[in-house]
């Protein structure tokens, strides 16, 4: 087994700040708009549904074939509008229930973390430390003034691996929290932080 390795330096990382969009998918006759969506890890997005247009979420498979099984732990059938913030990379695909023969669907395409195609712009202070890191590391977001703060750990790729929001704690207005890094693989990492308007999000590395 290796011996486990603790490496104290200073945060010399990637650092991008993003705003977080929020989307609306809208309902336009018998059609979705935009039928295809673009967003990111970390967007909000909202579909429209109604009694007239049961929403569902399905399958890659189901929605090519235009049928109706639920994607298990998917939304719906609802008769509401859902709203979200996207969590991992994967393609999001819906349906109207009651109209997909008609060809009433949509989907989102997630982008990965790792290649978040934005302009950065100023958003918010996000620290780590120590990092690299073998075992326990202890984040920091300054205060935003924005009630809204989560906090959570990706992979490389863009898959939720730990939601640090639970464990947060409030310190002269600033955030903190530490977590355990020693059940997660070894090479990089992402931390993101939202306040609910904006993102950062900043790259971090665990060894072993």
């Amino acid at each position: 087994m290796k011996k486990l390795v603790v490496l104290l330096s200073v945060l010399s990382v990637l650092t991008l700040n993003v705003s977080a969009t929020k989307y609306t998918v809208t309902i336009s006759g018998l059609a979705y708009s935009p039928v295809l969506l673009s967003a990111h890890i970390g967007d909000t997005v909202t579909i429209n549904g109604s009694v007239s247009h049961p929403l569902l979420q399905v399958s890659k498979a189901t929605w090519v074939a235009n049928g109706t099984t639920a994607l298990a732990g998917g939304f719906g059938p609802v008769t509401k509008n859902v709203t979200f913030t996207i969590s991992s990379a994967d393609t999001i695909y819906y349906i109207c229930v009651d109209h997909v023969q008609y060809g009433m669907k949509g989907s989102i395409a997630v982008a990965k973390l790792s290649g978040i195609p934005e302009t950065p712009v100023e958003a918010f202070s996000v620290s780590l430390f120590p990092n690299p890191v073998s075992s326990t590391a202890t984040v920091k977001m300054t205060a935003t003034g924005n009630n809204q703060v989560k906090i959570s750990v990706y992979s490389i790729n863009g898959q939720l691996e730990k939601d640090l929001t639970p464990e947060l704690t409030i310190l002269n207005g600033d955030y903190y929290c530490q977590f355990d890094a020693t059940r997660l693989a070894s090479g990089n990492h992402i931390i993101m932080a939202t306040d609910g308007t904006k993102r950062t999000v900043k790259k971090f590395e665990i060894i072993r």
